[in-house]
């Protein structure tokens, strides 16, 4: 899917959930690379993260979250958040542990490219 039809679908899908807290899912090394949105209800502990749209898991713990993101209008680029030990209504990136990316591989079969793409 294309980066114009990615953010044509994902926008599709916000109506359909309450609220408007969202984050981001970033895939695994030092560039920050979309891999899917994510909705979740800052008031509720503990933290449930749902997948809207993209690659990676149904459903996000944060025991399973390695970097959490702000992002800075004024520069238009996602910052580490330093300090951070969980999802806060601040948090509007997440990042997770390479175990999650490796259990993802091998409940499809090992294969990397098909990661789980639950369109919903």
């Amino acid at each position: 899917m294309q980066n114009k039809d990615r953010l044509e679908h994902a926008l599709a899908n916000l109506e359909s959930y309450p609220g408007d807290k969202f984050l981001v899912l970033f895939g695994q090394g030092s560039r920050l690379k979309y891999k899917g949105l994510y909705f979740f209800n800052p008031d509720v502990r503990p933290v449930q993260v749902l997948k809207v749209c993209g690659d990676g898991p149904a459903q996000v713990q944060e025991a399973d979250v390695k970097g959490f993101f702000k992002y800075s209008t004024a520069q238009k680029e996602f910052a580490p958040l330093s300090g951070i030990k969980g999802i806060t209504a601040t948090t509007d990136g997440i990042a997770v542990k390479t175990k999650v990316w490796k259990r993802l591989r091998q409940a499809a079969g090992g294969g990397g490219s098909l990661l789980a793409r639950n369109i919903i």
